[in-house]
């Protein structure tokens, strides 16, 4: 397995490099053939001409080339993917330590992708600053180690940096993501329309980056308050929307027979509480567009990561969106039957964990109908963070975090199977459907049959 040492010795490098270094009949021949080519590659070639660490220290370099280029609000264009672009943005948030709560206003400026297979006029008059391939290689080259810089010059670069694109863009389009350049974040692609080809399923496929990186520019105001301790977990919401519609209790044993586990008979006997306490809250719409939705949450459900270790530090009450639009239309659903079959479901993840708390990202699917008396798709609770009060909360029995829970379909829940929790919830949040329950929706993957983009695919197209 060849090596590349990041921090050569001069003296060793030049030894150890030199016969690479040399202009030979054939890599003369190679280089002739290249810029006679200009400079093409395809993805074949890039695999074959480079080794597996050489391609992850050109990855590394070109991540951290587009950080440093974001910060100075440099836009960047992957060569027959996209472009990739600072923007500003604003955002509040709530910062907890020591049983007190910062609330603040920041300016951020993060990364955006916008798909472009080449640079048309409208896509330069968009990015007048726009770094194209040849001046992003030259900046590249300077940040490579010198082990490389021995081994290539700049039309080895050019090439390689346009093989990395291919490579890149082959595994968004057939795999439906690529993380290549993790530090930058990772790219997913949804398919709205099959092809006959590569080039029609990249024309048809709905290409996002997902970016964990963001660079704080400003904080513009900051509120230092007392965090409140709250005497149950529906308090908050009351403060925000008012008295809840009801309150109702689910009967766990009844709802486990339903979803076949057979007859179950919890009692406080067992230790295990046989109910949980829910209130349904109106959370209306708003001017910018937000629909009016029912909100479930859950009281007490936290006691039982207390009751069963004193080593946890927070439990979980979970939180339930459904869009009051969708069910009118579909009037034989009662919405409480359908709430108290997905936190009966969630309280199974929960009493399946050491911790008796639910990871983000667990998922749990039923053969049993999850919305009785209507033709859903719908089949598979999976837990995420709930935005609107992502930190952890004091209660007078103790601290938890509310998790939201989401309904989703079968071969969305074989996407997190098969590859993450992390790929799901970031296809899922591209729909705005990370948050909310829609029972009548088709499933967001069920034109993408990657399989078939691998069929059509063409090297010689890559």
């Amino acid at each position: 397995m060849e090596s590349v040492d990041k921090q050569p010795q001069m003296s060793e490098t030049a030894s150890s490099e030199n016969n690479d270094f040399q202009h030979t009949p054939e890599r003369l021949s190679g280089r002739i053939i290249a810029f006679n080519k200009g400079y093409r590659v395809n993805r074949s070639q890039y695999l074959q001409e480079t080794s597996p660490q050489k391609r992850k220290i050109m990855q590394e370099e070109l991540a951290g080339l587009i950080i440093e280029l974001a910060k100075k609000g440099e836009s960047i264009y992957l060569e027959g993917l996209g472009v990739m672009y600072p923007e500003d943005c604003e955002r509040c948030c709530t910062y907890t330590f020591q049983q007190k709560a910062m609330i603040r206003v920041e300016d951020l400026r993060t990364l955006k992708f916008e798909k472009a297979g080449e640079l048309t006029q409208l896509t330069r008059e968009r990015f007048p600053r726009l770094i194209e391939t040849n001046r992003l290689a030259d900046m590249l080259y300077l940040r490579l180690p010198l082990s490389l810089q021995f081994s290539w010059d700049h039309i080895d670069v050019r090439r390689y940096l346009r093989g990395m694109f291919k490579d890149i863009k082959y595994e968004v389009i057939v795999q439906g993501y690529s993380n290549q350049l993790e530090e930058v974040g990772c790219f997913y692609s949804l398919h709205n329309r099959q092809g006959n080809s590569f080039s029609d399923w990249f024309a048809g496929a709905d290409i996002f980056l997902t970016t964990s990186w963001s660079d704080l520019l400003r904080i513009k105001k900051k509120k230092i308050i007392n965090q409140p301790v709250l005497r149950n977990a529906w308090e908050i919401f009351e403060v925000a929307y008012g008295k809840p519609l009801k309150t109702f209790k689910v009967d766990l044993n009844n709802e486990l027979r339903e979803l076949g586990y057979g007859d179950i008979n919890l009692s406080e006997s067992s230790g295990i509480n046989s109910e949980i306490n829910l209130a349904v809250f109106q959370k209306p719409g708003s001017v910018s567009g937000s629909e009016e939705n029912l909100l479930y949450v859950s009281d007490g459900v936290r006691l039982a990561a207390f009751n069963h270790s004193q080593r946890v530090t927070a439990g979980n009450e979970f939180v339930l969106q459904l869009p009051v639009t969708e069910l009118k239309q579909i009037p034989a659903v009662n919405p409480d039957t359908l709430a108290a079959r997905m936190f009966t479901m969630a309280w199974i993840l929960m009493q399946s964990s050491r911790s008796k708390t639910v990871a983000i990202g667990a998922g749990l699917s039923s053969e049993t109908p999850i919305v009785p008396s209507c033709k859903s798709k719908i089949n598979t609770v999976f837990v995420n963070d709930f935005y609107l009060l992502p930190a952890e909360q004091l209660s007078d029995t103790g601290t938890f975090k509310y998790l939201a829970l989401i309904g989703i379909t079968a071969d969305e829940a074989r996407i997190a199977s098969q590859y993450s929790p992390r790929h799901l919830r970031a296809i899922l949040k591209h729909r705005g459907l990370d948050q909310i329950t829609r029972p009548l929706r088709s499933s967001i993957v069920k034109k993408s049959v990657f399989t078939k983009v691998a069929s059509v695919y063409q090297d010689s197209l890559g």
